[in-house]
């Protein structure tokens, strides 16, 4: 049977009101035991806490936009955003999938803002007849790789345009 920490407290807390459940003769060893238990407990807490509640970092803002290749919109694949660690921009990247020429980065997983590098990967439209086969489709282009500055107070929208390679 699980106990939560929550469980846990109660029932020292009822434990030491309740001096009759202690093994006799070890009342002090197991009140050490207990408190040892209890301060695990809270640190446990703490942690969990810092880890999954409270602010999420920094602020994250939306980017949305279009990508094209040969002047046609790029049908399927991703954009990644890298903050630019070489110029002093830290934080969590993001990705967004490509859907017939448009993106968009998922609410609160956008961008920090700042310098950032960009690669997009874009593939041909999937057929359903290719789908079920397990080969994955050839990229439509090397990945491209540029730098934006994005804006740390605003959502932006861009436009990606992929320059045809070898020109």
């Amino acid at each position: 049977m699980k106990t939560t920490c929550l469980q846990y407290l109660s029932e020292f807390t009822n434990r030491e009101r309740n001096h009759n459940l202690l093994i006799p003769g070890q009342h002090g060893r197991n009140r050490r035991m207990a408190t040892i238990q209890v301060i695990a407990c809270w640190g446990v807490g703490i942690c969990l806490v810092g880890c999954w509640g409270g602010n999420d970092g920094p602020g994250r803002f939306r980017v949305s936009g279009t990508v094209q290749y040969q002047d046609r919109p790029v049908p399927s694949g991703y954009v990644m955003f890298e903050p630019d660690a070489s110029v002093g921009n830290q934080g969590p990247g993001a990705i967004a999938a490509i859907h017939q020429g448009r993106f968009i980065t998922p609410p609160g997983k956008g961008v920090v803002g700042g310098p950032h590098t960009v690669k997009v990967v874009g593939y041909p439209p999937v057929e359903e007849s290719s789908a079920a086969n397990s080969v994955p489709p050839s990229p439509l282009f090397p990945t491209y790789v540029t730098t934006v500055d994005f804006s740390r107070e605003q959502d932006t929208e861009m436009e990606l345009v992929v320059p045809v390679h070898g020109k």
